[in-house]
């Protein structure tokens, strides 16, 4: 069976549903919820930015609008995701928008260098490989003898 179509769970903000999210529950007969829980579930973890946007709300993919520029603006998001230990799908999706938006791997790599004093090590090592993967590169541990 295909998964239901976006509009099927996209988030109602209103007195009808609560706000919470998710829509009511399906009556008697109807598609079960569990489904469209499972597609959002799936189309966030690609991180689609149709879902993201109808959770987030509009923004996450509209980048032009900032003071900042579109390509700082691009590589302040890598920072936060490194900040907030985000998914691999995450950093592929911020590391084609800052290259699409200009932004070199050098600078995308310096954004990494830059939040390490104030994210730490831990944070700063486990996003390493995510963004190396996201740069095209082959994330390769060292040998220890």
């Amino acid at each position: 069976m295909p998964h239901p179509p976006l509009a099927d769970w996209v988030v109602q903000r209103d007195a009808r549903n609560g706000g919470c999210g998710l829509p009511k529950p399906p009556k008697r007969g109807e598609m079960s919820v569990e489904l469209s829980r499972e597609d959002l579930l799936r189309r966030l973890s690609l991180n689609d930015e149709a879902a993201l946007e109808s959770i987030v709300g509009p923004g996450i993919a509209d980048i032009d609008t900032s003071e900042l520029g579109a390509k700082t603006c691009a590589l302040v998001r890598i920072g936060a995701l490194v900040a907030t230990a985000s998914a691999d799908a995450s950093y592929q999706w911020a590391v084609e928008v800052a290259l699409a938006r200009g932004a070199s791997e050098d600078e995308i790599v310096d954004v990494l260098l830059s939040v390490a004093p104030i994210v730490g090590a831990a944070r700063v090592n486990a996003a390493a490989p995510g963004l190396a993967t996201a740069l095209g590169y082959e994330p390769e541990l060292p040998r220890i003898h």
